[in-house]
């Protein structure tokens, strides 16, 4: 039987949120040090994917999301999503759907002497394979990019740099007092 509740959100975050420690936390577990993006690329990423990291690994490095503990997890996250993409170009080049026929083939013999080969009448279409490949691969990065915060409401409520989150304590509950 698995963890009941909501999965615990990294310190990073929270901080973002502009968690006010309401909530104690188990300090004793340190947080890993931010890693260089661009020099700790997995090796076994293939280009598409070392594509995804450069692009994005500068943008969660800034944030303070990626961490060394995060090498793995994100490298497939961009393998993945290099998968996706390879997916969506094929979808683009051979259709979303593909004719099944009847295993009846044909020779005949054209007016100028020459012999094509017809294949059988069209039985049914069906959804390609790539479409449940794509529509896999889709769900599995929606999970990810929670996990990572690249989507808007992973990132909803996160705090801006530079301005003070003034939500917590009494004022989130009742308000602005006017009185001094």
């Amino acid at each position: 039987m698995g963890k009941r509740g909501r999965k615990p959100l990294p310190t990073t975050i929270l901080i973002q949120h502009g968690h006010n420690g309401i909530y104690k936390r188990d300090n004793s577990v340190e947080v890993s040090p931010s890693i260089t993006p661009l020099s700790n690329c997995p090796q076994w990423l293939n280009d598409e994917g070392k594509q995804k990291w450069f692009e994005f690994a500068p943008k969660m490095h800034k944030l303070g999301l990626l961490t060394d503990a995060d090498i793995e997890p994100f490298a497939r996250y961009c393998d993945t999503l290099a998968l996706w993409h390879k997916a969506r170009t094929m979808i683009e080049k051979a259709g979303m759907f593909m004719a099944i026929r009847s295993d009846s083939k044909k020779v005949e013999t054209g007016e100028d002497g020459n012999e094509t080969e017809t294949r059988g009448k069209v039985k049914y279409y069906q959804i390609a394979p790539w479409v449940n490949i794509y529509n896999r691969l889709t769900l599995i990065l929606c999970r990810m990019e929670v996990e990572f915060g690249l989507t808007p409401s992973a990132r909803a409520g996160m705090a801006i740099a530079g301005k003070k989150n003034d939500n917590g304590g009494k004022n989130r509950f009742f308000g602005q007092s006017s009185a001094g």
